[in-house]
């Protein structure tokens, strides 16, 4: 009987020691709503651009911590924000950067999470190329077409 209380006991402990190893991992794993959003409405354009996702939840998260950031139907909107929908005419910003690397001219940028940490890019000469501009206090988040392609980085 006294066995079987010692089990228990070191069982709870265990528990409680792997629920404390998880918590930190759990809580920083999100994306940086307020980093994305104040990136995301630096993006201008002659007229207020709209967003489209179709993670209920993912919009209604960005909804809640953003004021000016419009997310619409897909029909309506102007860039897909991390979006599963493939072959669309619309501009697209993506959740890998493996996909921004793969990707055709359509997608203008990445934003993910990589080392729990929310990570963004967008790519200079398609953002010029769709007619997009952001300001220079955001240029710590524009990369250039060549550093996406490996040949380019080396030197010649």
């Amino acid at each position: 009987m006294l066995y079987s209380y010692r089990y228990k006991g070191f069982i709870v402990k265990k528990v409680i020691f792997y629920w404390l190893m998880l918590l930190p991992i759990l809580g920083f794993s999100d994306l940086d709503v307020n980093k994305v959003t104040k990136v995301l409405l630096s993006i201008e354009q002659n007229k207020p651009l709209k967003y489209f996702n179709e993670n209920v939840s993912l919009t209604s998260k960005f909804q809640k911590n953003s004021k000016g950031l419009h997310f619409s139907s897909l029909a309506e909107a102007d860039i897909l924000f991390m979006s599963k929908i493939k072959n669309s005419s619309k501009l697209v910003i993506t959740d890998s950067y493996e996909k921004l690397q793969k990707s055709d001219k359509s997608v203008i940028g990445a934003v993910y999470i990589k080392k729990e940490r929310t990570h963004i890019f967008l790519v200079r000469e398609r953002l010029k190329r769709s007619g997009l501009r952001v300001p220079s206090k955001m240029k710590k988040y524009l990369i250039s077409e060549c550093n996406l392609n490996l040949l380019c980085l080396l030197p010649s």
